[in-house]
């Protein structure tokens, strides 16, 4: 019959025999022909080994482990029995990240975590040793789900010549898609909320400065399609999409007239062949100026004017797909409801250990998180937060301590290079401040070098 599958053996026979004093029952397989159900049966491709094969049944036991335990890089783990499923169990867990001991009868197959660990798991379960990336008192109800345990797996990827990869906002930029001034040389600033109309030819000026020392930090541009169109703001082209170690996902802007950038963002990711990992659908709106790396397994949602809860919990079910954490912040209510109050207009990283922040604002439970994280805090000057309506925050690292900042506020710059970052910074008086948007809304980061 269709349904049933067989399996033909010899005979069958079952002896009691003595083994180390006592006695162990022997089954020795010698039945002529067992049927059982064809789906039970799994065809073994010609790739795999016989030997290799008849490790899926206890591989999948041990890896069930993860399904039924919220496992987290950093946790210990005490395997009990150091037999061959003890084995592969300790195995497992140590490729999760988890810190494991086992204990059996067999003292030659102790087994060292530290000797055995892929060196990565170990420097990623070190860096978030403390609360293990659980979500602190502060957070909101949408608060962290159970990370797979398959985050062990992410790397930067190479598709072709067409390199990508993102797991931190500081590590040295390499690739970068962006788009020249268009649409926004002419916008009406009612429509777009800027504070005034463009000066063109200023704000053409100070983007290609800008330009100029993004390059200069060793990152190549690869720039959006010039095709003529409405988008006035579509120059800001971190907000649109966000770019994961294993491809890029198409995000949902809150702002309604930026909804039409995201076709921009599909097209090219589809041209430069990077992998498209997921798509925010209606009503759900996030835009990546509220997403912030805290270290390369943990992302920062803020939920505010511009990202809603359903937004942050459609974009956790990717990026935790893809071994990534993504913690959830409310953010305080702006005064004016179509301000752009993103999470990134009061924290920005500077340094893997080291994030400029406006603590007024700054989520409680976010202070405690970067703290728990062994982050250190540069305070953002006070008054130049609100004379640049958050802009002098909004910096972009090209490198560990290597940053462009906007050029007027000289105490956040100071303030930086006492805490031994180098500042380039350029004119924005046209091109950001009016705009609300600052150097790192101007990138949409495709590739960053992996920590060694």
């Amino acid at each position: 019959a269709d349904d049933v599958g067989s399996l033909r053996w010899i005979n069958r026979q079952a002896t009691l025999s003595p083994v180390e004093g006592r006695r162990k029952l022997i089954v020795v397989p010698r039945f002529e022909e067992l049927s059982l159900p064809a789906v039970n049966l799994h065809p073994v491709p010609d790739a795999v080994s016989t030997d290799a094969a008849t490790f899926t049944e206890p591989l999948a036991a041990a890896f069930q482990i993860a399904e039924q335990v919220a496992l987290r890089p950093g946790d210990r783990a005490l395997v009990l029995g150091d037999g061959r499923l003890g084995l592969l169990c300790v195995h497992v867990l140590a490729r999760a990240g988890l810190e494991v001991s086992v204990r059996g009868r067999h003292p030659e197959r102790r087994w060292s975590e530290r000797r055995r660990r892929l060196p990565l798991l170990r420097r990623r379960a070190r860096r978030l040793r403390g609360d293990g990336g659980r979500a602190r008192p502060g957070l909101p109800a949408v608060g962290a789900g159970r990370v797979p345990a398959r985050r062990y797996a992410r790397t930067v990827s190479d598709a072709g010549e067409h390199r990508f990869g993102v797991d931190s906002m500081v590590a040295p930029l390499r690739r970068v898609a962006m788009r020249r001034p268009g649409a926004i040389l002419t916008a009406d600033p009612a429509e777009w909320h800027y504070a005034e109309r463009i000066d063109a030819p200023a704000l053409t000026d100070q983007y290609d400065r800008f330009v100029e020392l993004v390059r200069a930090g060793g990152a190549e541009v690869i720039w959006l399609d010039e095709t003529p169109d409405d988008l006035a703001d579509s120059i800001f082209t971190f907000d649109p999409s966000f770019v994961l170690p294993s491809g890029a996902v198409l995000l949902r802007p809150g702002k309604e007239g930026r909804r039409g950038e995201v076709a921009l963002h599909d097209e090219f990711y589809r041209r430069a062949q990077v992998p498209l990992l997921g798509r925010i659908e209606s009503p759900a709106t996030i835009e990546g100026g509220d997403l912030l790396w805290v270290d390369p397994t943990t992302i920062a949602a803020g939920i505010g004017p511009r990202t809603n809860r359903d937004g942050v919990l459609q974009f956790r079910s990717i990026a935790e797909h893809h071994g990534i954490e993504v913690l959830a912040f409310d953010l305080p209510a702006p005064d004016d409801p179509d301000a752009c109050l993103h999470l990134l207009s009061l924290v920005n990283p500077v340094d893997h250990d080291l994030f400029l922040v406006h603590r007024p604002l700054t989520p409680p439970g976010l202070l405690d998180l970067l703290d728990d994280r062994g982050i250190a805090i540069v305070d953002a000057p006070a008054s130049e937060f609100e004379a640049s309506g958050g802009l002098s925050v909004n910096v972009l690292a090209l490198a560990p301590r290597r940053t462009i900042a906007i050029a007027g506020f000289p105490a956040t710059a100071s303030a930086l290079r006492h805490a031994g970052c180098v500042v380039d910074t350029f004119p924005a008086d046209d091109l950001c401040l009016p705009c609300e948007g600052g150097p790192t809304c101007l990138t949409r980061p495709l590739h960053r070098e992996s920590r060694p």
